[in-house]
């Protein structure tokens, strides 16, 4: 596999880390809080994130067709701050479907909030694949 393959395999992590984690949170004594509280967090990453970030790794997809891996890489450090773009086009119309003309400053509050959490969440992920990458390429699993 390439870098490249990679990059775009990996656009499927913060969907199917958090679906694999999410039944930590509903499981017996055995299972420490600490790993109930991360499974949670993951869970509602998904649950606030989830459709704004399939809509940026269809567009990712997209554009990283004939790219090249350094690109693909360069490119990866701006990805939290393109979800951070789309999360507040979708959280406006998820305000203005019930009631398009009474947004509220609460609203937006939580908007300003859920932006830390997206960026910080983002950048976990783009650490967490990068140094993956580096970790299997050394391996010999990535050309």
């Amino acid at each position: 596999m390439s870098g490249t393959q990679y990059y775009k395999w990996s656009l499927a992590l913060p969907i199917l880390l958090p679906l694999l984690v999410s039944p930590l949170q509903f499981a017996g004594p055995w299972v420490p809080s600490s790993l109930k509280s991360a499974s949670e967090f993951l869970t509602w990453s998904l649950v606030f994130g989830g459709i704004p970030y399939v809509l940026l790794a269809f567009g990712l997809v997209w554009w990283m067709r004939g790219k090249g891996e350094a690109t693909v890489r360069r490119a990866s450090f701006i990805v939290p701050l393109l979800m951070l773009a789309i999360f507040w086009v979708c959280w406006f119309a998820y305000a203005l479907v019930p009631e398009p003309h009474d947004i509220r400053a609460s609203y937006l509050l939580g908007g300003v909030a859920m932006s830390l959490y997206v960026v910080v969440v983002g950048y976990a992920y783009v650490m967490l694949i990068t140094l993956s990458l580096d970790l299997l390429r050394r391996l010999g699993a990535v050309k």
